[in-house]
Parts: structure tokens; sequence; C-alpha cells
């Protein structure tokens, strides 16, 4: 004969006193109603293949839409109209509640108009194969179980107060007779003169002896320790127990601690991913990245970064790259990424070249993009179907290297394709991008997935107090926050549809019970203890505020000291007797800000084959930066994340400007237009800045058009206007420079004047068109004068601002965009040359004694260089002049190095 051991809180574990693994032996069984459930209908020959939720929910949609002609004033169908599949998810759980209660032997009419509506969908929902859901398989099992005679080989505890319990499991428990015994889970718990004593006579509605507590150093049995948040909360007890401390733990989501623990070498106690969202799972509606426009290049790149992926992982790292580097697609370099992948694999096998082509089908389809409002049912069925049958063969055991959790995660994803190509079967032609992203949210939703298996000799933890069986010595309740008790069983029901099923002789889970059966689960938290309960409050989970406990706003109802047993980090040490290690500190050394960096090694540091003229002025103005990049080869930016959008907007200009003035170049009858110049910049931008096509993103978008326009307007009437010729843009040269050394670059624009003179426009998106001007005028215009020596023609040089449309320059052009600068004889493009490889050399004698100046937002008087410059006629430091203050690289990324935290 099996005994179970039952309770509505069982199904997901249950401590009884020794471990909190399952004691089943072949006798003795704890279930709970999923459990149960199982167990009876294998006793009672009911079984079958039922569907799971998803499903469920596209057959009721479907069932609603049937219902709809003979009703078409049905109390669903407005919302219905714009969201079938949430709509369904809803009601579907109304239906299983009502059949639960035994509303399905109620007939339709007479009924309050809704339950009548109800009524009338299930005509079409059950009369239809596969539509069970637990509440029917619950009404089988009841209607299956002989009154009287026993449950079929078992005898069943329940540790459920029978007054509480939903009116379903009343009936149940009430079938069988004499083989069900009810359990007070509080009958063998101790009741000791302590604090924790005090507080179980509160909770278990006897009178305490006393409404005062002892104080935390005389009696430790009960307290609340407040903590930081619950990172903070996880790393203490993992320290703690790392050196041997040993309580049952109450945590519901597990997933923190158990990362704390096994950072401290410590075996995980097992937890769940619960209302998750992994990467597997996300892959659903980043798999319709191609079917949804405007493309969104941030789930472009999140599908190509994704550790699991219909596309292969080598290609998909090429395309990230290549994402990164130029976000957008149809780029040259974009396809050429794909070519390049299949064609190595391709060995003149005639079997491995089907299979290679085939494949490259499928990624060439995921990554072909829709532009139109509008997406073809075709497309999307090939998409899906592409993505289940991948996700199929990934949730098989033995093929892949997956866990348990990973293949539940792809037979998730798979049920969901599954779902959407249901959905839309009989669907033709087409639907709206809108209409497509509502029926993909509808389908798609968090689910709960194993994270972590429960490791031999881990720490004890259970996942809520009402899994509390047995009564462990200590308890320490490390999540005695943000618990809400609601009464949400039933809660759409009007009071007249209340009053018609009670008349009807169905009863109704009251909400006073549901609250009470929970609250009384939740004080099994403090009432199992044996010696003692510490209950755990954090000011913060997870960055949010918390909320106060219903079982501690009790306790601070009665007890008028409980400051008194209130206690934190510091006196940690009274509660477990065990101090925490040094390594445990709340308090954190913050770097302090350089002005420089010292290096041991400098010769190490080598002057480069090949600098550029960018190159060379972040040598000169910010060094520090220049060793990171050039030295040590680090990038100070984040390459896994798509440049800001101000970078874009710079790329994307000089990339039209390139193909516009290729067309000036190229074609006597040029005209500029706005059509022109706009076909050119929107194709630049699907090419290399798709962000900007994102509805969230209209003002930038734009903003851009209307910046950019202006600017190639006026560019254009200045070369017009000088009667200048376009050589090419991206110009390239290289040549060796006396005091430098190989120098190469490409410079953004070269042209010649009508004498034959060439000029060179040096192209800027920037945020200070001023810093240009005093660059000129102040003989700080290194990248210029570096560019006028490569030519080696004397050509005239300017710099020309795309977010202004103006020219700044020292040289005799003219135009309305032109604005003049008075740059002073002795500082022309040869001295600032000359002071170039001034200030080389001096950045170069730093270097050698490992002295690298970083100075951002420093005095200048503190800085060598600064002092050097009048002396040693060197390049001036990019600075503010009333402050007296170094400029910070404004492109740098390498705050942290220099010890500034923002």
């Amino acid at each position: 004969m099996l005994t179970i051991h039952y309770s509505c809180y069982f199904d997901n574990g249950v401590f009884t006193g020794n471990s909190t693994e399952n004691n089943a032996t072949f006798n003795v069984a704890y279930l709970g109603p999923m459990g149960l459930l199982g167990y009876l209908e294998r006793m009672l020959g009911l079984t079958g293949n039922y569907p799971d939720a998803t499903d469920r929910a596209t057959r009721y949609a479907a069932a609603l839409r049937k219902h709809l002609p003979e009703d078409p004033g049905a109390f669903y169908a407005k919302a219905f109209e714009t969201d079938e599949m949430g709509v369904a998810k809803d009601l579907i759980r109304w239906r299983d509640d009502l059949v639960l209660l035994g509303w399905k032997t109620l007939a339709a009419e007479g009924q309050p108009a809704r339950l009548k509506t109800l009524a009338g969908v299930e005509k079409q929902f059950a009369d239809r194969w596969f539509h069970y859901g637990i509440a029917d398989r619950w009404q089988d099992v009841l209607h299956a179980l002989p009154t009287g005679e026993g449950l079929p080989g078992c005898n069943l505890l329940v540790y459920d107060d029978p007054s509480l319990v939903h009116p379903f499991f009343k009936k149940l428990f009430a079938r069988p007779g004499k083989c069900i015994t009810f359990v007070d889970p509080n009958e063998n718990i101790t009741m000791d003169h302590n604090n924790l004593g005090l507080v179980k006579s509160l909770l278990l509605g006897k009178k305490p002896g006393g409404n005062r507590f002892r104080s935390i150093g005389d009696d430790n049995s009960f307290s609340i320790l407040h903590l930081k948040d619950n990172h903070f909360a996880a790393d203490l007890l993992a320290n703690q127990v790392k050196q041997g401390f040993n309580p049952v733990v109450i945590n519901g989501e597990n997933k923190i601690l158990d990362h704390y623990l096994e950072a401290n070498g410590l075996p995980a106690s097992g937890s769940m991913l619960t209302n998750s969202n992994p990467l597997i799972i996300q892959l659903f509606k980043l798999a319709a990245v191609g079917l949804i426009s405007p493309l969104n290049v941030y789930n472009l790149l999140s599908l190509l970064q994704s550790p699991y992926s219909p596309i292969p992982k080598k290609l998909s790292a090429s395309l990230a790259r290549q994402l990164i580097e130029k976000p957008g697609i149809g780029n040259p370099q974009w396809q050429e990424s794909i070519d390049l992948y299949f064609m190595e694999r391709l060995t003149g096998n005639e079997q491995e070249e089907q299979r290679w082509n085939k494949k490259r089908e499928e990624v060439e389809h995921l990554l072909t993009f829709n532009f139109g409002p509008d997406v073809g049912i075709s497309r999307i069925k090939k998409t899906y179907s592409l993505l289940k049958a991948w996700a199929d063969k990934h949730a098989l055991p033995g093929i892949y290297d997956h866990s348990d959790g990973e293949r539940d995660q792809f037979a998730c994803l798979s049920r969901m394709a599954g779902a959407l190509l249901k959905k839309i079967h009989d669907s033709v032609d087409a639907i709206s991008v809108a209409e497509f992203l509502r029926l993909t949210e509808s389908i798609y939703e968090p689910a709960t997935f194993q994270n972590e298996l429960i490791q031999a000799n881990s720490v004890q933890h259970t996942g809520s107090p009402g899994e509390l069986l047995g009564n462990p010595p200590v308890v320490w309740w490390l999540d005695c926050y943000n618990t809400v008790i609601r009464a949400d069983i039933h809660a759409f029901l009007y009071a007249g549809e209340v009053d018609f099923l009670t008349r009807n002789g169905i009863e109704i889970y009251l909400p006073a019970s549901q609250v009470k059966m929970a609250y009384e689960k939740a004080k099994r938290g403090i009432l199992a203890a044996r010696n003692q309960c510490v209950l755990v409050v954090v000011e913060k989970h997870n960055g949010e505020e918390v909320s106060l406990h219903p079982v501690m706003s009790e306790i601070n109802a009665f007890f008028q000291n409980i400051t008194g047993i209130s206690t934190t980090f510091g006196d940690v040490e009274k509660l477990t007797h065990i101090p925490p290690q040094e390594l445990f500190s709340r308090e954190i050394t913050l770097p302090q800000p350089k002005t420089r960096w010292e290096i041991s090694n400098p010769g190490k540091l080598s002057k480069r084959e090949t600098e550029s003229a960018s190159s060379i002025e972040k040598l000169i103005q910010h060094p520090f930066e220049w060793v990171i990049r050039y030295q040590a080869r680090l990038n100070s930016g984040n390459s896994f994340t798509l440049p800001e959008l101000f970078t874009l907007k710079g790329s994307i200009a000089h990339a039209t400007t390139e193909a516009i003035l290729t067309l000036l170049k190229n074609g006597p009858g040029f005209k500029l237009n706005d059509t022109l110049i706009a076909d050119h910049l929107n194709r630049k931008i699907r090419e290399e800045g798709l962000v900007f096509m994102l509805p969230e993103m209209r003002f930038e978008y734009e903003e851009l058009v209307r910046k950019y326009t202006l600017a190639i307007k006026s560019l254009v009437s200045i070369i017009v206007k000088n009667e200048l010729t376009v050589v090419d843009c991206e110009y390239y040269a290289r040549k060796n420079i006396p005091r430098i050394g190989e120098v190469a670059g490409k410079m953004d624009l070269v042209m010649e004047n009508k004498s034959g003179r060439q000029v060179i426009f040096d192209l800027k998106w920037t945020r200070n068109n001023k810093k240009y001007q005093s660059r000129l005028a102040e003989g700080k215009s290194v990248q210029l004068a570096v560019y006028y020596r490569l030519l080696g023609t004397g050509p005239m040089t300017a710099y020309f601002m795309f977010d202004s449309g103006k020219l700044y320059t020292g040289h005799n052009l003219s135009g309305a965009g032109v604005v003049p600068v008075d740059v002073p004889a002795d500082l022309t493009e040869q001295e600032v040359l000359a002071k170039t490889c001034n200030s080389l050399a001096f950045r170069w004698e730093e270097l050698s004694r490992g002295d690298i100046e970083i100075g951002d937002n420093a005095g200048v008087a503190d800085l060598p260089y600064y002092n050097a410059t009048g002396e040693n006629l060197l390049i001036p430091l990019e600075m503010d002049q009333s402050k007296k203050i170094k400029y910070a690289d404004a492109y740098s990324g390498l705050e942290l190095f220099k010890g500034n935290i923002h």
C-alpha cells in the first residue's frame, strides 16, 4: 500500500526534515496536485496525449472565431479583433476555472450573458479532438473514482486545511472515504520560551507570554536581518555556508544564491529560471527579424551573436563583425562574407555539396529582409518551419551536447513555432507587419526552466514556506519580502455570475479562503523552525525597492520592540557564531583620477612602421589613448555593440558624399536636388546605418536628412563657386616624412582648381565646429599639415563641417558657406608640420622614460608638455583656455583606466 503525502504546495518539492530531496520510496510518495493527478490517472486507466498550453490557446482562438457569426455581439468580440491569441489565453483560463468547478454540467440556456457565450464557444471547442486541459482531466478522475471505496492502492495524508481547499478538492477528498487523513503540519512544532516561541504563539492565534522580545545578544532564536540587496544577502549566506553554517534556506528564485555558492566553490542548491526568456526562447522573435519592416538592426545583431542559431556560428560571427563595422545590409562586404563561408565548404563531395547548398538556401532565406508594410504568409511559413525543424533536432537527446534544461527550451521553442504555423495555416497571401507582430507577441510567453540541479552536499534549499513538511533546526528565509497574497481564482466572475453558479449548486472558491490558505502556508517559514529562524529583508531586490511581507506586517503590528531583534550585517556573528571572512566587505576603494601613468618596461614601446594623420594627432594630444590602441592593441570601445548614433552620422555622410561627388566628377550634366540626395542618403543608411530607419529614431533620421541636405548643397556650391574639379574621394597617399617616418592615409576629398593647384577638404561631423576653426588659427591642425606634406604639391587645405555646412580655411576660397580663418604666417601647414615633428620627438622622449601623460580635465600647469610648448615649439594642447584645463578625448572609453568612474 502506497502512502501519499499531499499538499497543494508539494509539486515543486518538499522538505521532510532530513533533506530537500524527494524522500520517496517504493511505498511512500510526496505529491502536489499534478503529481496526484498523474498517479490517479494511471491507477484508473485514464491516459491520453494531451496538448500543451500554447496549442490549446490556438485551438481555443479558433473556437472563439467560429462562434462569432452566431453571436456577433459577444463580450470578447471587440478585443478579439486586435489580439486573438491574447484574448484566447485569458478566456481559456476562465473556461478551465469554470470546468474545474463543474460548470460544464449546466445547460447553456438561462446562464448570464458571458457564461452563455462561453458555453456557446465550448461547443466549438470541446466537440473537437485534442482540447483537454488539467481541469478536464481532474473531472474525469472525479467521475471515475468509486464512492466510499478508497483511493486505488494508497492512503492519502493531506496537509492542507480541509475548510480552505478548492471546492473541487473538497469533492475529490470526500469521494474515497476513510483512506484520506487530514494532518495539521503544525501539530509537531516546538514552542520554547524564547523569542521564536513568542512569534509562533502569535502566528498560531495563541496569546504570547508577553509582547516584548529579549535582545538579540541574549536570544538569537528569532531575528530580522536587514541587508543592502539580494546579491549581498546571497553572497553573505554563501560565505557563511563555506565556513560550516548549515541552515535550511527558503528562497523562491534561487539562481542568484546558486551563483554565489558556485563562486565560493560550493555545490549548487538547485534553481529554476522562472518566468524567464532565455536566449533559446528569444529566437522565436529573433528568427522573424527578416520578416519585419523596418529592419531592427539591434535584433539582427542579437540573432547573429546568439550562441544558438540556425545560422552557422562561424558565419554568424563574421556577419556580426561586419554589422558592427557597418550597421546595415546590402553592402558588398555583407554578401561577400556569405559567399566566402559557403565556398570554403565545397570539397567536391556531391552529397556534402547538396547538404551545404540546402543550408545556404536556409541561411539566405533567414537573411533576406522585408522593407515593405506587409509580409507574405509563405515567407512566414518557411521561416518558422525552418526554426521548428532546427529546434526539434536540438531537443532530441544524444545528438547535441545540451543540458536537460536546454533541451526543454528547444522543445518550448518548437511548440511556439508550431503554434504560429497552425495559426496561419489557412491564411493566404500576406498580412501586415503590425498584425504579424501582434500575432508573435500573443504566442510568445515566458516559461520556467531548470537552471541548476541540486548537487550533492549542497546547502538545503526549499522554494516556498509551504514546502516545509519537517521541522529543521535552523531556517534562513532569504526572501522574506515582495510577497503579495491575492485571491486570483475566479476573480473574473461578476457578482451576478457568482450568484447564478451558487444557486445551481456550484460552490465558488471564496476569496477569503484563497487568501487564508496562502497565508497559513506562508507562516510555515517561521513555525517549522525548531531552534532559530532568521528573516532576511533587503532594501532592494535587483535594483528595485521591496515591499513588506504579510508575516512581517503581523509581527510589526503586535510586538512593541521589533527593533530589538532587527539586526544588520555587523551582527551576523551573533546569529551564526561565524564571523564573515575578511574578503567580505561593504567598503570599496574607488580609483582616483590620474594625470599620468608610469610603466616599468618602456623598452616595449616602439615606433610603428607606418603612422596615419589621425594616429599622429592622437599621440600628440592624447598619448595614453595612443599607447592603449596602437601599442597594447586594445579596442577602447565595445566590440559587441553598434557604434553610437553620432559616429554613424559621420560614416553615412562620408559614404553618401563619396557617391554624390562621384556623379559630379563623372557627369557633366550633374544636377543636385532633394530627390537625388534622399535616394543616395537612404541607400547608405540601409547599407551602413539601419538604426536610423527605426520608428523610435524618427527624430534623429529627420535631423540627419535635414543637416546633410543643407551640408551637401553647401559643399557642392563651394566646389562650383571655386571652379574645383573632383580628383577623388578617399584619396590614398603614402610617403616617408623626415623626422616622422612612413605615413599613409586616405584624404576625404582631393580636388584641383582651374590653375591645377590641388585642394584638400577634410570632412567632419562634429559636436563643435568652432574647435576646427581654432585649430587653424592656433596652429593645431596636424591632420591638414600631414596631408599637405603627403601630397607634396603645396595644396590648399580646409575643414568642411557636415553639421553646419561650413568650410573653415586659411586659403583663398569663396562661397556662401566659406568661413575665412586668419592663419598667422608662422602657423601655415609647413610651420605646423615642423611643430608636429617637435611634438612627436617630445612625446617619444617621455615614452622612452615610461612616462605616459593622461591629463584629462587636469590643470595644464602640471603637465610637462604644456610647460615646454613655447620654448620647444610644440603643437598646443586642446584645452579650455579660460580654465586652463586639458580636454579629455571625447571618444576614449578608457575612463576606468584613468581612475574616473561616472
